[in-house]
């Protein structure tokens, strides 16, 4: 019976042992028995919930500020208020209708991650190969693998020759590793030393093999990326803070009712009409709910969406433009997203001699095979002229010694002009070590390019002596040196800006790579990360040292090289102790920490589990749109902060105020109904708050939902709000109750408007920028019916309202006006203080 096991032990094992621990055969497995193990461990198939449009439409009811709405609109039902009812339920309507589209709209972009998987390989059945569907693959297949394959599950080698695999994939390194098919003496420690395994997304750039597989599925290294995928971060840091938020509120509800109520009738006693007390308390509970924040949320998301959407950005949740705007630390894998994951020359030793070009490339198999795969190939043959390519094609390939890790060199035969030269090309000190003579200058080319982060390919030839093997043909010294090529990965000729500009915003910047350290090292000099390319710590050395040593690492370092899947994630998962984490990747590898970030993105051309992961999908490669990104989530964070302290400090200002005063008169200080309509006239201009203009010096530090910052803010400016209706109370209580409540409502009306003006910019109000036309427009709306309402009939007759007079008139815009210049100074002293680096 097949025994489970990891690809750590199959390394270890030899070739007949690893067959016979699987269970099966040179010969490949019986239709019968591939049956069997198909019951046994299921398709070859990455599970992925698939998620439907119920599924998204019932998210957007699952707030507590929805439960909330739902509340008031029940209580204003009770008030006989339908029209104050149909407006809170147009609000909640209106939010989850713009929240499904977004979501629903974005989650059909990507939904696959079954395409790494290839759709068919041929696979080893009743022993002939037969060409079936990669879902059908179980462990013990015996399948064959040629140039340009996808690895449809993880696989032992078993053939050997010269194989080269692309796993960029998976660990991030550009540059293909050589694989073989014997075991190995030591338990390799990751994925990088696993040389004769193959992982399941991976593809093959060089050789031809026969393989056995040994996991598929959910238990092959993509399943289980994709499952710890699945496991991280379920709510972002937005999504928390709006909880929190919602929870005090509600708590505060519920507190005010009970309290309230009791209160009344303890203190008027039989005088009390628990009746019109129990609707008093609800109503002034509910006045205290900011009912149109999930509008201005998704107003304001959905705006800062549609701003991205025309820079091509995809925003797959509308609360990741929030939280993109928070991004304190912003980690990127370099492969593919700083650099474009293709081998460049650079440059040769001697410099401006083709000749060291068209022997590289003689050097290659492919000149009488096909086009090019290996990627210093491509680089080669890219690099040529017509000519030179020409010239190439006219050398025949006879014979080659394929690379292996011990040689570290490539030796091939070449027959051209009726002459057979010997060519070997690799590692600069396994093909040096061959040539007979070469300047001492060379050491330092080679040194000087490392440094620089590029990779060095050295080229050596010599004539052919007749009669002698290949082997010793590579194993004899004599050849002459041609020369030296070196390649780079190019940067994105827009990463060195994006990066200067991400810093110029308060963003630090991390490379998360697994890529080399010299690489990575060099590539962070260059676009100005870290000025010594030494400065680089590896996956290893992280994973030695113990929690305290990594949560120091992990702040003091920029670059991280050789680093896999789980360190990624365990590297963000520090970070997230003290900052908010944004991650930005393309490869599989990446995928767990794109999940796991506050806001994950990925660039175009990343891979489809990494698309799947990411919250914000650039379409551009310009990571400059990141930049524009972080700004435009800046701004909806910073307005959707303004939204909350102008409503809470308005609505806490009246609350407290009403409910004292309601325990020192015998009369209710305003009706249910009008402090409803109180609420209605300064939500819209308080909604359009969404629209407004942002200063730059509020955007150009990290922007947090901090939700204890805005409540104190709040309560501060409430207070003021408060001792303002004591003045208004002390005015006309004298008077009649209609009084009181006109003037009450009109300067509670004004006060509300002129607060919008005051926290628009944390300076005076007058040095802020012009807000926004519908600012503009819905406040001037809201000011005229509040001033004309108590000379209509609508307003005497309906809302109980009555003329203010002339003199009354005056005190309440003096009032008001001391009102608006006490907030001025309330807010710089707060934003002094709070923020004294500002």
């Amino acid at each position: 019976m097949i025994v489970s096991m990891n690809w750590t032990e199959i390394s270890q094992l030899k070739t007949k042992e690893v067959l016979a621990r699987l269970d099966s055969s040179a010969k490949g497995l019986s239709s019968l028995e591939a049956a069997k193990r198909q019951e046994r461990f299921g398709p070859n198939e990455i599970s992925k919930t698939r998620v439907t449009w119920l599924h998204i439409l019932g998210r957007q009811f699952t707030s507590p500020f929805i439960y909330l709405l739902l509340l008031a609109a029940v209580v204003s039902g009770l008030l006989e208020s339908p029209f104050d009812a149909a407006i809170i339920i147009l609000f909640v309507i209106l939010n989850a209708g713009l929240g499904f589209y977004q979501e629903f709209h974005s989650d059909r972009i990507l939904n696959s991650l079954q395409k790494y998987l290839g759709s068919s390989a041929l696979v080893k059945r009743d022993g002939n190969f037969v060409r079936e569907p990669t879902a059908l693959l179980v462990p013990g297949d015996i399948l064959s693998l040629s140039p340009g394959s996808v690895l449809p599950a993880d696989i032992r080698f078993l053939s050997p020759g010269r194989l080269l695999v692309n796993e960029s994939v998976i660990t991030g390194e550009s540059i293909p590793v050589v694989k073989k098919a014997q075991s190995l003496k030591q338990p390799p420690g990751d994925m990088y030393q696993a040389a004769n395994i193959g992982f399941s997304g991976t593809s093959l750039v060089e050789g031809r093999a026969e393989a056995v597989v040994i996991s598929t599925g959910q238990s092959a290294s993509i399943g289980q990326i994709a499952a710890a995928t699945g496991k991280a971060g379920e709510s972002s840091a937005f999504e928390k803070d709006i909880s929190g938020f919602s929870a005090f509120v509600l708590r505060l509800i519920g507190v005010t009712i009970i309290l309230l109520y009791l209160l009344n009738l303890i203190i008027k006693g039989p005088a009390a009409h628990p009746v019109a007390l129990l609707v008093f308390s609800i109503a002034l509970a509910v006045s205290v709910i900011p009912e149109a924040l999930p509008v201005v949320l998704t107003f304001s998301l959905s705006r800062g969406a549609a701003r991205l959407a025309k820079n091509r950005v995809v925003v797959k949740k509308l609360n990741s433009i929030e939280d993109l705007g928070s991004i304190e630390v912003l980690c990127t894998d370099k492969t593919g997203t700083l650099t474009q994951n293709r081998l460049t020359l650079s440059q040769t030793y001697p410099r401006d001699d083709r000749s060291v070009l068209t022997w590289s490339v003689v050097g290659a198999e492919f000149i009488n095979s096909g086009p090019p795969l290996d990627p210093f190939d491509v680089g080669l043959w890219d690099s040529l002229t017509p000519g030179e390519k020409q010239e190439v094609r006219q050398f025949r390939f006879l014979s080659a010694l394929p690379f292996d890790p011990d040689r570290r060199r490539y030796t091939v035969i070449v027959l051209h002009g009726g002459k057979k030269s010997v060519v070997i090309r690799g590692a600069p000190e396994h093909v040096l070590d061959q040539c007979r003579s070469f300047s001492p200058e060379v050491w330092g080319w080679i040194k000087n390019r490392g440094l620089l982060g590029e990779r060095v390919l050295a080229v050596a030839q010599k004539i052919a002596p007749p009669r002698q093997s290949l082997e010793r043909l590579d194993t004899s010294a004599g050849f002459d040196l041609v020369g030296l090529v070196s390649f780079t990965d190019p940067l994105k000729t827009t990463a060195r800006k994006a990066v200067q500009q991400a810093e110029k915003l308060g963003i630090s910047i991390k490379i998360l790579t697994g890529d080399s350290p010299e690489v990575a090292g060099a590539l962070a000099v260059q676009i100005g990360l870290i000025v010594d390319p030494g400065q680089v710590i590896t996956g290893r050395s992280f994973d030695e040292l113990d929690q305290a040593g990594r949560l120091t690492a992990v702040f003091q370092n920029t670059v991280f090289a050789r680093v896999n899947p789980l360190q990624k994630n365990r590297i963000i998962d520090l970070l997230q102790t003290r900052y908010s984490i944004g991650f930005l990747g393309e490869g599989i590898n990446d995928s767990v920490a794109l999940k796991s970030a506050d806001v994950g993105l990925v660039v175009e051309g990343a891979s489809q589990i990494a698309r799947e992961s990411a919250d914000i999908i650039l379409l551009e490669k310009d990571l400059g749109v990141i930049i524009e990104g972080i700004r435009i989530g800046r701004t909806v964070a910073s307005n959707i902060g303004k939204y909350i302290v102008a409503t809470l400090a308005s609505n806490f200002g009246n609350f407290f105020a009403l409910a004292v005063v309601s325990l020192k008169i015998t009369f209710l200080p305003l009706l249910p109904i009008q402090i409803l309509l109180l609420n209605f006239l300064t939500d819209f201009p308080m909604i359009s708050i969404a629209t407004d203009k942002v200063p730059l010096k509020d955007i150009a530090r990290p922007v947090r939902f901090n939700v204890r910052g805005l409540l104190l803010l709040a309560l501060l400016l409430g207070f003021v709000s408060t001792v303002d209706d004591f003045a208004f109370f002390a005015l006309f209580a004298h008077y009649s109750p209609e009084v009181l409540r006109s003037n009450w409502f009109i300067g509670s009306t004004l006060t509300e408007l002129l607060l919008l003006f005051s926290i628009r910019t944390a300076g005076p109000f007058f040095r802020g920028i012009p807000p926004s036309r519908p600012i503009l427009y819905f406040s001037l709306s809201a000011l005229i019916i509040t001033l004309v309402l108590p000379f209509s009939g609508i307003g005497r007759n309906i809302f109980g309202f009555v003329p203010p007079s002339p003199l009354h008139m005056s005190y309440i815009l003096l009032l008001v006006g001391v009102y608006f210049f006490v907030t001025e100074l309330v807010k710089l002293a707060y934003y002094k203080y709070s923020h004294p680096a500002n």
